[in-house]
């Protein structure tokens, strides 16, 4: 499947011809391991391109049975790149905002490869400096010129003594990149 993001709701999948999988079908019994192969039918290009195959356990052969059963089968995504000719990695913080939801921020990829966010970290800091509160939301992948927008809510009972937040932004390959926002009136949102 081809695969894309949307900074809101997220991936988008749809059909593709352009990576090739096999074996398409296989079998494995309990403890065994496969190899697949996959094969990009595509020309590198100025910026990555990104998939998900899927591996799905099919139903087994029916028994007649005298009593009834639930089945739960597995699917697994997992992510292909093809690397761009050139590698340019790039980040940006939008300005660190307060609304309803709480504090957000985007995270934008100017690059052209993927960059996967581990953890998003918000804190907040009364006048003095002390830490009030600290709240982590999980990461995701922002595809290669694409954003994700990061919401993290401000605790009600501390959102009044706050004075400063900061948002932080970890990386799987360990880069932090930090927004502050001074809240001189609180950081209740609208």
């Amino acid at each position: 499947m081809a695969w894309d993001e949307d900074g809101r709701t997220g991936m988008k999948l749809g059909p593709t011809e352009d990576i090739l999988v096999f074996p398409t079908v296989l079998e494995l019994k309990v403890g065994e391991t496969r190899s697949l192969r996959l094969g990009a039918v595509i020309p590198f290009g100025p910026v990555e391109k990104t998939y998900r195959i899927f591996l799905e356990e099919l139903p087994a052969a029916e028994k007649p049975q005298t009593r009834s059963t639930v089945r739960v089968l597995t699917r697994v995504g997992i992510p292909v790149f093809v690397a761009p000719v050139k590698l340019l990695e790039d980040c940006k913080l939008s300005t660190l905002s307060i609304g309803a939801a709480g504090a957000s921020l985007d995270v934008q990829n100017t690059g052209n490869v993927h960059l996967r966010v581990d953890t998003v970290r918000l804190e907040g800091f009364a006048e003095g400096g002390a830490k009030l509160f600290e709240k982590e939301a999980q990461g995701w992948y922002v595809l290669a010129g694409g954003h994700k927008r990061y919401e993290v809510a401000v605790p009600k009972d501390a959102c009044t003594k706050v004075r400063r937040l900061v948002m932080s932004v970890k990386t799987d390959k360990e880069q932090v990149f930090q927004e502050p926002l001074d809240t001189p009136g609180g950081a209740c949102g609208t």
